[in-house]
Parts: C-alpha cells; sequence; structure tokens
C-alpha cells in the first residue's frame, strides 16, 4: 500500500454488558485482523473501495455485523460492533 492510497479503519468489539470482547475477527474484503484484549481493531486497507465489513467469534452475534462502505483514501472510519 503506498502512503496516499489507504484507508483506516478503527474500532472496538463489545459484549451485551459493554464488555470488550478479544479475539473477534474482523472480516473486509480478503483482508483481516483480530481484537486485542481491549477489544479494539485497526485495519489498513486500499482506498476508493467498497467493502463489507464483519466481526466474528463463536459463540457470539454482533449487531450490524456486516456493513458496507466506499471508503476514499486517505480516509479513517471508526466502526464498532456490539454484541445481540
Amino acid at each position: 500500500l503506498t502512503p496516499n492510497n489507504y484507508v483506516n479503519i478503527f474500532g472496538i468489539v463489545k459484549n451485551k454488558q459493554g464488555i470488550p470482547v478479544n479475539g473477534v475477527v474482523i472480516k473486509c474484503g480478503k483482508y483481516k485482523t483480530s481484537t486485542a484484549l481491549n477489544g479494539r481493531y485497526k485495519l489498513t486497507l486500499p482506498g476508493n473501495s467498497v467493502y463489507s465489513i464483519n466481526a466474528e467469534k463463536e459463540g457470539y452475534v454482533f449487531k450490524k455485523a456486516t456493513r458496507k462502505v466506499s471508503l476514499a483514501s486517505d480516509d479513517k472510519l471508526f466502526i464498532n460492533f456490539k454484541e445481540k
């Protein structure tokens, strides 16, 4: 990725009680990452694209687990997920 053609997506994943969940897989096209102990994640993706973003972990169902976003270069996007 070149510095002029990327987007950073940040977020946090919480359970029903509002407690951060670690080990949640965040998938965005062919890219993926996992949440840290504090429930936070970061993905750096090529810009000027449309992505579906999913949060998945066995035993959990997250609200609005699929989000389609159109991203322009050098944008920052914050997407949080919460368990249903």
